[in-house]
């Protein structure tokens, strides 16, 4: 049935069979040169199409239906935007760096985003306690402890983030390489892994260095 609609070939479509031997339309009779007309065989093969048994066979031989792709998930687009969801949280979901977000801004940030999900089940998601608000640990714990781990360590020891620059003999405004980065986190005993953590801290997805 399948080859049969892909092919144009309505006669087998429809069950007529190819007649052994060429006859001659002047050796038919009116009706016997209607029923081998194209539009007669074409429109018994629609009418054998509509039938259930049509179906099954072209689900027989087709490949299965696609199912077209749910919205792509919140976190996903923002490190396919941005690198991560630290990036995309500074540079777009909080610029200005209230540290949290009420429904409203949500929203707002999720669409400036292009997100094309469900606003009230993202909210669901991320506020699942009802405080009200939403944090960059609501979306990504694990970048979230990251960043904080790191400046909570540069803080003890160096007070500012500068200083630390400033140990490196690096000047505050110079950019610094994820190796420059690697061998910093050593430096002050950063226990997790500092590529992810560069990953983090670059504002521009697939850049070399992170400035203050």
């Amino acid at each position: 049935a399948y080859r049969a609609m892909t092919t144009g070939d309505f006669r087998m479509l429809n069950g007529t069979p190819e007649p052994s031997e060429k006859v001659s339309k002047l050796d038919m009779s009116f009706d016997e040169r209607y029923e081998a007309s194209y539009f007669f065989q074409k429109e018994r093969g629609f009418q054998a199409s509509m039938k259930s048994d049509f179906s099954k066979s072209c689900r027989s031989v087709l490949h299965p239906e696609r199912q077209y792709d749910a919205p792509e998930d919140f976190a996903s687009l923002c490190r396919r935007r941005f690198g991560s969801v630290v990036a995309a949280w500074r540079l777009v979901l909080d610029p200005t760096h209230a540290g949290k977000l009420n429904y409203a801004d949500l929203c707002a940030a999720a669409r400036r985003l292009g997100f094309s999900g469900d606003l009230k089940e993202l909210w669901k998601r991320y506020d699942s306690t009802g405080k009200g608000f939403v944090s960059l640990k609501d979306i990504d714990a694990q970048a979230d402890r990251l960043v904080r781990d790191f400046f909570d360590l540069v803080d003890r020891r160096y007070g500012r983030l500068e200083h630390l620059w400033a140990d490196f003999g690096k000047d505050a405004h110079v950019a610094v390489t994820e190796e420059d980065l690697a061998v910093m986190c050593k430096d002050i005993g950063f226990q997790h892994d500092a590529r992810k953590l560069f990953r983090c801290l670059n504002p521009h997805f697939g850049g070399r260095t992170v400035a203050i």
